[in-house]
C-alpha cells in the first residue's frame, strides 16, 4: 500500500491526512478523506448512511457505497482493465522496457522480424517512433539497468539463434551494440537485479536450456551463473525485493513451474506453482506482488487468465480477466499500472494496449 502527503493537481497542492492510504479506500470513506482513482482527486464525507464525493478533479470515476453493498471499496480502485491507444505496428513475440517512465517496445514479428522500436507514454496515452533496433529479431527480452534499455538474444528472419546484446539509450535515441551474450538462444526471459541482468532458460535450435547468465552492463561482461533448476522456453520472470521468480513455459509440455533465484547466494529454490500451465506469457510487478497473464496451451488456447503471486507468503490469487486472449505479449509498469501490449489472438497478430491497475 502507498500512503501519501500531498497531490498536486492543476497546480494546487493539496495535503492529506497521515493515515490516508490510496488504496485502502473503505477507512478513506469511513474517516472522511482524501483518496484517489484513477489519477482523480476526491474528498469523501459521510452523510448518515451513504457517502458523497466532491470533486477536486476531472479524471474520475463515480463510485457509489450503494454499488459495492456498503461503504467499503477493496475491488473498485484496483483488480481493473482499461483499454489505452493501440501500439502503431501490429506484432507478436516481442519485448518492452520501462524508461523514465516510459515504455519502449521493440522488435517482434509481423511477416517478418522486426527491428521496430516504438515508446508510449502512459501520461498522454501517446506513441511515438524511435529510433530502429540495429538487429531485426523476436523472442528477444529486455530489461532496464540505470535507464538504458538492454535487448537481448531472439531469433533472427534467417532463424538464427542470437547472443546480440544492445543497448538503447532513450535520452539521445540511439543504440549501441554491447559484449554478446555466451549463449545464442530465444524464447528466453530476462530480469535486473542489483543492476545486473540475469537471462534464463530459452530454446537453442535443438534444445530447451536451463542457462543462467549474468550481464553487468557497468563492466560490460558477462557470468554464467547457477543453472535454474527445469529447463524451459517460452517463460517469464519478474523480480521482487532483488530475487527473480521465474515462471510458465514450456517443458515437453505446458508448464506451471514457479522458481526463485536469489542472485545474492546464487542460490535456486521451488516456489508455489501457477494454477495454470501456460508458455508464452507475460508478468510485472506491482506493489511486491507478481501478476501473471496471458499465454497459451493447447486445451484453452489463448489466455485471458491473471494470476497474482505473493511471494511473502508463496500464495497465488485469481485476478480479474485481461479483456483480449493473446500469447506471445509484453508487458511494462508505469506508476504501477501494467500495460500489457501486442501479441498474438485467434484473429492473427494485434496491436492491442490493456492497461491493469
Amino acid at each position: 500500500m502507498a500512503t501519501i502527503d500531498h497531490i498536486e493537481l492543476a497546480g494546487t497542492s493539496y495535503d492529506f491526512p497521515p493515515m490516508a492510504d490510496v488504496l485502502n479506500v473503505g477507512e478513506a470513506y469511513k474517516s472522511g478523506l482524501y483518496y484517489v482513482i484513477s489519477g482523480g482527486l476526491y474528498l469523501a464525507n459521510k452523510d448518515g448512511a451513504s457517502y458523497a464525493t466532491n470533486k477536486l478533479s476531472d479524471d474520475f470515476r463515480v463510485i457509489k457505497a450503494s454499488d459495492v453493498g456498503g461503504g467499503d471499496f477493496p475491488n473498485v480502485l484496483n483488480d481493473r482493465w482499461e483499454t489505452k491507444a493501440n501500439m502503431p505496428t501490429a506484432r507478436f513475440s516481442l519485448t518492452s522496457a520501462t524508461a523514465n517512465n516510459k515504455i519502449y517496445v521493440i522488435g517482434g514479428y509481423s511477416t517478418l522480424a522486426l527491428n521496430t522500436n516504438e515508446e508510449y507514454t502512459p501520461a498522454t496515452n501517446t506513441w511515438t517512433t524511435k529510433a530502429n533496433m540495429p538487429t531485426a529479431r523476436q523472442e528477444a527480452r529486455a530489461s532496464t539497468v540505470n535507464g538504458k534499455v538492454y535487448v537481448i538474444g531472439g531469433l533472427d528472419q534467417s532463424n538464427n539463434r542470437l547472443n546480440t546484446n544492445e543497448e538503447y539509450n532513450p535520452a539521445t535515441n540511439t543504440w549501441r551494440s554491447r559484449a554478446n551474450m555466451p549463449t545464442g538462444r530465444q524464447a528466453i526471459t530476462c530480469s535486473a537485479s542489483n543492476d545486473k541482468i540475469y537471462v534464463f532458460a530459452g530454446w537453442d535450435g535443438s534444445n530447451r536450456l536451463n542457462k543462467n547468465e549474468e550481464y553487468t552492463p557497468a563492466t560490460n561482461t558477462w557470468a554464467t551463473k547457477a543453472d535454474m533448476p527445469t529447463a524451459r522456453n517460452s517463460l517469464t520472470s519478474s523480480t521482487v525485493n532483488g530475487k527473480i521468480y521465474v515462471i510458465g513455459g514450456y517443458t515437453t509440455t505446458y508448464s506451471s513451474k514457479n522458481e526463485e533465484y536469489t542472485p545474492a547466494t546464487n542460490t535456486w529454490r521451488t516456489r508455489a506453482n501457477m494454477t495454470s500451465t501456460r508458455s508464452s506469457l507475460t508478468s510485472s510487478v506491482i506493489g511486491n506482488k507478481i501478476y501473471v497473464m496471458g499465454g497459451w496451451n493447447n486445451m484453452v488456447g489463448y489466455f485471458t487468465k491473471n494470476e497474482e503471486y505473493d511471494p511473502t507468503t508463496d500464495t497465488w490469487a485469481t485476478k480479474t480477466n485481461m479483456p483480449t486472449g493473446r500469447e506471445k505479449i509484453t508487458s511494462s509498469v508505469v506508476n504501477d499500472i501494467i500495460y500489457v501490449i501486442g501479441g498474438f489472438t485467434s484473429s492473427g497478430d494485434t496491436n492491442k494496449n490493456e492497461a491493469y491497475s
